[in-house]
């Protein structure tokens, strides 16, 4: 009955939308842990103007995460929303219209809840690479720890060492006989302003 009731609450009209976009981000998730993506793979300057409106401090935290735990907060508010007031309707175009204004609610709710989750937060995130409006081509020669799985010609990041918390990259090698895996040391060789990237290259710190 638990089980059920479970089910009818994740699937039913708003928390189902939320119920699909929490599986995508896990699925997203899975994928960083695998090294397949990027946590930068939203480019957050196209979102800049976007997450300014919630919050200016949103700006030097990963996209991903800040949509990960405004989505997380959503299905959480929808879904008590859902079990306690949308499940006892039975007339199926009141629970429609209900649906709906819970749907925007929870969003609303979610952000500001975001917020405060996240402030706290900035202090132990590593900065993200919005710091190449700083950095830049000065970074180049620099080098960095390669912190995915893999770093190839389409995907990889890695983390540089600016003596605070640390800049995380959006890295990728220019040649694919290039491999460079997990820990392993890389030199930044150039930067692509138009793509908010760096090309690095293999290391080898005992020269």
């Amino acid at each position: 009955m638990m089980e059920t009731s479970f089910l009818a609450v994740v699937l039913t009209f708003p928390t189902v939308i939320f119920t699909i976009l929490l599986g995508i981000i896990l699925l997203y998730w899975l994928l960083v842990i695998l090294g397949t993506l990027d946590i930068d793979f939203i480019d957050i300057d196209e979102l800049d103007s976007f997450l300014q409106t919630i919050h200016s401090g949103f700006t030097n935290i990963p996209f991903t995460i800040i949509f990960s735990l405004l989505v997380l907060c959503a299905w959480i508010i929808s879904a008590i929303a859902t079990r306690y007031i949308l499940l006892s309707i039975e007339w199926h175009f009141g629970q429609f219209l209900v649906g709906f204004v819970v749907l925007l609610l929870s969003i609303w709710l979610a952000t500001y809840i975001a917020v405060y989750l996240i402030i706290p937060l900035q202090s132990f995130l590593p900065k993200t690479e919005t710091a190449h409006i700083l950095n830049g081509r000065g970074l180049i020669g620099k080098v960095c720890v390669v912190t995915t799985a893999q770093v190839s010609t389409t995907a990889g990041q890695a983390e540089y060492n600016d003596g605070g918390a640390g800049l995380i990259l959006t890295v990728r090698t220019i040649k694919p006989s290039v491999f460079l895996k997990k820990k392993d040391n890389a030199l930044i060789i150039d930067y692509d302003a138009n793509h908010n990237l760096y090309y690095v290259d293999f290391y080898d710190d005992t020269l």
